[in-house]
């Protein structure tokens, strides 16, 4: 089974022709409420194309909050969600442009209200791998101090995070089996620190593919699938959950980053995040599609 800690928030996705020049006003052609979170959106992800799969997370006490546990529930994700009475559901404000470009703006809310239960404890033990993307160091040590023996633990922890909390953020990477950063991130952690872990690092490279690196050593290069892009929002996510998905199954990683070079395509081609997220059918008919094995 795949367990995921992190963020869950609600996007507020707006669609305009141009962003707006300094106390200037745009219109919204289109503005839609997404399930979202880059720990949701993994989770989600992962379950989509097939895994057993576990959330763990906080939201509040509200519309939103009940919105967000029931679109788990929707895409077969086991919700060990806590309501928090502290703080209003964590909200996203996502503005995109014609190019597909986008602009974030996050309120992280109950995310950081994390407490551990008896209920999240039993089924972290119960999960072959972990992974963790949102919360606050203290909440990471608190998720690893429940991992059972043999199951694997997984990070991927943001640009937000790495800028608040670049000591503790490189040092958990480094204890973990596999990190997953962006070029930024990387750049803000440091390559040669990162490259001392005994984990496996994905780098993501968004339309220029990605690398993984093991023993101080490029292992192995991938190429995006190239597709009209429409939205990138949860790409990073969906490529998270397709490696989680093939350790769970015991695949190759090779085969794993195949499945997640597809699916991350797809979601590309879409707008929204979970919206957006393939099944392992739909990642099949696009291979199948595209003449390729």
């Amino acid at each position: 089974m795949v367990g995921v800690f992190g963020n869950i928030i609600v996007d507020l996705a707006a669609e305009v022709d141009s962003y707006p020049a300094a106390d200037d006003e745009v219109e919204v052609h289109s503005l839609k409420e997404i399930s979202g979170g880059t720990g949701a959106n993994t989770a989600v992800a992962a379950a989509r194309l097939g895994a057993e799969t576990v959330f763990f997370g906080t939201v509040g006490s509200d519309y939103y909050g009940q919105f967000l546990v029931d679109s788990l529930i929707a895409d077969n994700v086991k919700p060990i969600v806590r309501k928090s009475d502290k703080f209003h559901t964590a909200i996203c404000i996502a503005v995109y442009d014609s190019s597909g470009d986008r602009r974030l703006m996050t309120y992280l809310g109950p995310n950081l209200d994390f407490e551990m239960t008896e209920e999240t404890r039993s089924s972290l033990k119960d999960s072959s791998i972990i992974h963790i993307s949102g919360g606050n160091p203290y909440h990471w040590s608190l998720v690893r101090e429940e991992l059972s023996e043999g199951a694997k633990l997984s990070f991927d922890p943001g640009s937000m995070v790495c800028r608040t909390w670049p000591d503790e953020t490189l040092a958990f990477s480094l204890a973990a089996d596999y990190v997953f950063l962006n070029k930024n991130e990387w750049s803000l952690l440091g390559k040669e620190s990162l490259l001392e872990t005994d984990g496996t690092v994905f780098l993501k490279l968004g339309k220029e593919g990605g690398r993984v690196y093991e023993e101080r050593k490029i292992r192995i290069e991938w190429k995006a699938v190239p597709v009209k892009q429409i939205d990138s929002t949860a790409a990073g996510d969906v490529f998270d959950g397709a490696i989680l998905y093939g350790v769970d199954k015991g695949l190759t990683l090779e085969e794993s980053i195949q499945i997640g070079r597809y699916a991350s395509s797809i979601t590309v081609s879409r707008i929204g995040a979970q919206s957006s997220m393939p099944t392992m059918m739909e990642v099949r008919r696009f291979i199948y599609d595209r003449g390729e094995t």
